[in-house]
C-alpha cells in the first residue's frame, strides 16, 4: 500500500511522525524503570575498579545467601534423569503407550493452568498447617513468581474505563507499582504514607491506616461511586481522572518489602475491615513470610503444641475479599525457578450469581484463571516439580526456620552498629531498619547526589542508591 506523502491530509506533525515511526506507548513510557536492572548496570560498569578493594555489593534484590533444599534438588534431578531417559530410548510400537503414561514422557508438555494436582495439594497442606487457610475454603493458583500473581489480580480485578484505583504505600515494591503504571496508567495509581511510630510509640514504618479510612470514605462511598460511574462526560484529564474512581484494590506488603516491618495483628484486622466494609480488595504480597522475626502475625487463637511451637506459624485470613501471594523465591531459595502462587477464597470461586450478559463476574478465580491462561499458561512444568519437592519434605518448615535463623548474628551485628544514630526506623524484629545519617558536604557545587556518591564511596565502601 502506498501512503500519501500530502502533509495537508496530517492532522499535525506528530500523529504524521506517530504513523511513520511507531513508539512504545506511553503507558510504558511513563512506568518506573526497574531499580534491581539499575543497580545490576551500575555494578557492572565498576566491578572492575573495585575488584581490588572486596568488589562490589548490591542491596537492591532479595537474595539469601543459601540454596534450595534437598528434597527440591532431588526432584530436579530424577525429574531431569527422567527426561534423559525417556528422549534418548528407542520407542517401539510396544513400548510407546507405557511411556506416554509415564511420568517421564510429560515434563516438556504443558500441565493444568492452575498448577500440577500434586503441587496443589501440597500447597493446600501447607497454608493449612502454617497459614490458617482451610483447604475446603481456599483455592489456590500456582504462578510464575509472586510478581505474575500480582499482575494476574491487577488485570482480572481492575477497570480502567471506570477509573478504579488501586493503593500502595511507600515505600513500596517497585514491581507492584509497575504493574499498575503500565497497564492503567500513573493515574490509577495512589501512594498512601506510612507511619514513622507504631501503636507503642516504636519506629513503625507501617500502612497509615487513618490515611486508607479517609479516603475509602471519601472515594468508596455511595455517592461518590454513582456520580464515578456516570462520569464519561466529564473532562478525560489526567487531573480529574485522578479524582475519579473507587479504590478498587489495596494492596499490603507483610513483612513489608522494602521496610521489613511485620504489621501487628490488630492492624491486619483493621484493614480487612476497612475494605471489607467499603467494598475493596484486599491483597496481601506474603512473599516473605518466613521471616516474620517478632511472629506479629500470631493470632491471639492460636494455640502451642507439645513443644511449645505455634501451630500456625503465619496466619492469614479467610475473608472472600483477600488475596494472598506466596513465593518460593526467597526462604526456599528458588528465585531462578520463578514460582509462586495466590490464595482466594472458595466464595469468590462458586458465585452462582450472573451479570446482564449471563456471566458469572463475581467469579473472581475464573476471571484470574483467563489471564494466567492469556500470559503463562502455566508455571514451569519442570520448576513446579522441583516446588513440590521443596515442600515434600515433611519437616521443611524447620528446614526454613534453621537457615532465617542464620541471618540473625549478621542482623544483630548490623543493629548494634546503627545504635549511635540519632534516629532509627522500623520495627525491632524487622528484617530491615533504617538510619538516618547526617552529612555535612562542603562542595555544594557539585550537587547532593555527585557529593552523597563521593562522600559514601571514600568514607564508608558503600554506595547507596
Amino acid at each position: 500500500m502506498t501512503l500519501s506523502t500530502d502533509t495537508s491530509n496530517q492532522e499535525n506533525d506528530e500523529q504524521y511522525e506517530q504513523q511513520q515511526n511507531p513508539r512504545p506507548s506511553r503507558r510504558i513510557h511513563k512506568t518506573l524503570d526497574p531499580c534491581v536492572v539499575l543497580m545490576k548496570r551500575l555494578i557492572s560498569k565498576h566491578a572492575l575498579s573495585w575488584s581490588n578493594r572486596g568488589g562490589v555489593y548490591s542491596l537492591a534484590q532479595g537474595v539469601v545467601y543459601w540454596h534450595p533444599p534437598n528434597s527440591a534438588n532431588d526432584a530436579l534431578l530424577r525429574a531431569a534423569s527422567s527426561a534423559a531417559s525417556s528422549s534418548s530410548s528407542t520407542l517401539s510400537s510396544s513400548s510407546v503407550s507405557s511411556v506416554s503414561n509415564g511420568e517421564d514422557s510429560i515434563l516438556h508438555s504443558y500441565c493444568p493452568d492452575e498448577g500440577l494436582p500434586e503441587l496443589i495439594n501440597a500447597i493446600q497442606t501447607k497454608v493449612n498447617k502454617e497459614n490458617g487457610l482451610h483447604p475446603l475454603n481456599t483455592k489456590i493458583i500456582v504462578t510464575a513468581g509472586a510478581n505474575q500473581a500480582y499482575m494476574n489480580c491487577v488485570l482480572a480485578m481492575l477497570d480502567q474505563e471506570l477509573h478504579d484505583k488501586v493503593v500502595v504505600f511507600k515505600p513500596y515494591y517497585f514491581n507492584h507499582v509497575m504493574a499498575v503504571q503500565m497497564t492503567g496508567g500513573e493515574e490509577s495509581l495512589l501512594v498512601g504514607p506510612t507511619t514513622t511510630t507504631d501503636e507503642n510509640g516504636n519506629g513503625g514504618l507501617a500502612p497509615d491506616l487513618d490515611w486508607l479510612e479517609k479516603e475509602l470514605k471519601r472515594r468508596n462511598s455511595n455517592s461518590n461511586s454513582n456520580s464515578n460511574s456516570n462520569s464519561n462526560s466529564n473532562s478525560n484529564s489526567n487531573s480529574n481522572n485522578e479524582e475519579k474512581g473507587r479504590i478498587k484494590m489495596v494492596t499490603v506488603t507483610n513483612p513489608c518489602n522494602p521496610t521489613g516491618a511485620s504489621m501487628s495483628q490488630a492492624q491486619l484486622n483493621k484493614v480487612e475491615e476497612l475494605c471489607r466494609f467499603y467494598g475493596s480488595y484486599l491483597i496481601m504480597d506474603c512473599t516473605y513470610e518466613h521471616f516474620d522475626h517478632a511472629g506479629a502475625n500470631k493470632d491471639d487463637d492460636d494455640n502451642d503444641d507439645e513443644k511449645g511451637n505455634r501451630v500456625v506459624e503465619f496466619r492469614c485470613s479467610q475473608a472472600p475479599h483477600v488475596v494472598h501471594i506466596f513465593s518460593f523465591s526467597k526462604a526456599f531459595a528458588m528465585a531462578g525457578y520463578r514460582v509462586g502462587y495466590l490464595t482466594i477464597s472458595n466464595s469468590n470461586s462458586n458465585s452462582n450469581v450472573d451479570d446482564d450478559d449471563g456471566n458469572n463476574s463475581n467469579n473472581l478465580y475464573k476471571q484470574l484463571m483467563k489471564v494466567q491462561d492469556t500470559i503463562p499458561i502455566c508455571a514451569s512444568h519442570l520448576s513446579q516439580i522441583v516446588a513440590l519437592g521443596a515442600l515434600s519434605n515433611d519437616n521443611h518448615r524447620d528446614w526454613v526456620k534453621s537457615m532465617v535463623s542464620t541471618l540473625l548474628p549478621g542482623r544483630d551485628a548490623i543493629l548494634a552498629a546503627l545504635e549511635p544514630l540519632d534516629k532509627i526506623v522500623g520495627r525491632r524484629w524487622g528484617y530491615v531498619r533504617y538510619g538516618k545519617i547526617t552529612v555535612r558536604f562542603r562542595r555544594f557545587e557539585r550537587g547532593f547526589y555527585s557529593c552523597g556518591v563521593s562522600w559514601c564511596r571514600c568514607y564508608t565502601g558503600i554506595i547507596l542508591w
